[in-house]
Parts: structure tokens; sequence; C-alpha cells
């Protein structure tokens, strides 16, 4: 990536901040692409790291967004969230409409490659609002950049784990690690027997900037990319609770009071610490039918969920 110029949008979120640390790293130049109204933490944090800051809006608005493509070889696209502050875009706007947006910018500056980071389990029938508007975001975008000729990948990790730059976690992550610190039991929707691939964020960056560098045309290529194990959510959080030498009961949380319990807080928070979609994706599995990151980073070896895990302590915000 020696010199190469990378277009990120979402560059401020936990994903964000580790491929851009990872970009520079093997010597890209990158221009992080932020909000207007971004907090001046975060503008402080990128540039800290290297990156060039442009501000803009997706869909048009104040700032110099089309400026960030201009010049630029690849482009990366990571604004996501699976349950967005009430008031703001919604799920479909955030994944399809920004998704789409993006991929136009890519091919008005005739970018060589785009890659679209969604998730695993992304479908457009799926019951979760999250999954299906991740599948109509990467329809949207892979379907723009073929008509222009630029090459494209999709990207579709499972739970990311971990933090070696930043401060910043997985949504899920943060909840079930506030759980446990504050609460005397751990409720776990559904009894927490849904299937996940935890996957260590280090190792989803270095597959992410590998799969940049790749030649590509034609159809749109989809890495599925899972970490070392498939486990129950109970066993990920019970993982998690011996990370943080914590030991509480897990109990089993069914799914209609967990419902109950997400329609309430979806009116009196903002960001509720449980939404509808969530109640929804913890009754739906998240793994790999082959997974693609151990031969994206070889001869790196994949991280163990341990070790992935025991990063938290050693990079605290």
């Amino acid at each position: 990536m020696n010199g190469k110029q990378v277009v990120v949008t979402g560059a401020s979120g936990y994903l964000g901040q580790h491929v851009i640390a990872e970009l520079i790293k093997q010597g890209a130049s990158v221009r992080a692409v932020l909000r207007v109204d971004a907090p001046p933490a975060d503008l402080a944090f990128l540039q800290k790291l290297g990156a060039v800051i442009y501000t803009g809006q997706l869909g048009g608005g104040p700032g110099d967004f089309d400026r960030a493509f201009s010049g630029a070889d690849y482009g990366l696209h990571l604004i996501g969230s699976v349950a967005p502050p009430r008031g703001g875009p919604s799920v479909q706007e955030l994944h399809q409409s920004y998704s789409l947006y993006f991929a136009r910018a890519c091919a008005r500056a005739g970018l060589k490659k785009a890659v679209l980071v969604t998730a695993l389990g992304a479908d457009k029938n799926s019951a979760s609002q999250y999954l299906a508007s991740k599948e109509l975001a990467e329809t949207a975008f892979s379907q723009c950049l073929q008509e222009a000729g630029v090459a494209c990948a999709i990207v579709r990790p499972s739970l990311i784990v971990g933090r070696l730059v930043g401060s910043r976690d997985s949504k899920l992550v943060d909840r079930y690690r506030t759980l446990l610190k504050t609460r005397p039991t751990v409720p776990l929707v559904g009894g927490g027997i849904n299937m996940l691939e935890p996957v260590f964020v280090g190792d989803l960056a270095v597959a992410i900037v590998k799969i940049l560098e790749q030649e590509g045309a034609g159809p749109a290529t989809i890495y599925q990319i899972g970490g070392p194990e498939k486990m129950t959510m109970r066993q990920f959080v019970q993982a998690l609770a011996t990370s943080l030498s914590i030991s509480k009961p897990l109990v089993n949380l069914p799914g209609p009071v967990a419902a109950f319990a997400a329609a309430i807080l979806g009116v009196v928070q903002a960001v509720p610490l449980l939404s509808s979609d969530q109640v929804r994706l913890a009754h739906l599995d998240m793994v790999t039918e082959k997974n693609d990151l151990p031969a994206l980073i070889a001869p790196q070896v994949v991280t163990p969920l341990s070790t992935a895990l025991a990063s938290y302590a050693l990079n605290k915000a």
C-alpha cells in the first residue's frame, strides 16, 4: 500500500480507527471522511494516527466530500449501525442509501477499487432490518460500481472483538462489558444459543487491507470473515466475563420479554441499550460457510479469542 491514497468513510468508528491504523502502518495515505459536526476528539485522534481529514455528508450538503475522492486509488466504506440514534438516519438510509452515495463518488472519481464492509447473515429477506438493509446496500454498491467499471468487493464479518487503538467497541461487546461490570446477573436473549464466530479486530483490519490491494474485475467478490472458532453467544459472554475476572450468573431472557423491554427502551432512550432489531438478531446465527480469514492474512496466524479479549486490558482507553 506504499504511497496509495485511500478514502475511508466511517473513519472514526471502532473498525475505522483500526483499519486506518493498519493502512498507515503499511504506508498508505489515508483520507478520513467525517461528518461536518464530528466531535473534535475524533478529528484529533485520526490526525494523530496520520490521516488527512475531510468533512462532508454522503448525499450532499456542506463540506468537501467529493474532494476527498479526487485522485484517490481506493475507497473503503464502513458506515453502519445496528441501532442508530433516534432522530438520525434510518437503518435503510444509513446502509442502502449511504452505500450507493459512496459508490457513486468512487465511480465519479474513477477509483481503482472500492470495498464495502457489511455483516455475516446479510439477507434482504431477513427478519432483521439490519441484515436486510445490509444485503440491499451490497446490491446497490456493487451494481453501481460494476456499471462504472470500478472493481469492488464486499466483506462480511462476524462479531468483531478486541482493541489495538482508540476507545471504541462494537455495541454488543460494549453492552455486555457494561452488564458484567454493573449488574448482579447478565440476561441473554433467548438463552444466548445463537452462534457466533468472533473475529479479532486486528486480524480483520489486516484482511481488509489485503482485499483492497487485490486486483478484481467482474462481479463483486464476497468475503466471509470469522475468528478461529464457532461458539454460542452464552459461551462468548462467559469468555468475556473470564477475561474481566468477573463471575456472574448468565440468565435466560425470553424473546417476548426482551421484545417488550426493547420497545420501552426505544421510547425512553435515544440510543436504546437493547433495540427491537437486536432482539431479532439474538435469534440468528452469524457464522461463516467458508472462513476466508486464514488465507487472507497468511502467513499470519488467526488470533485466538482469549488473546483478542486480553487486548482490552492491554489497550485501555
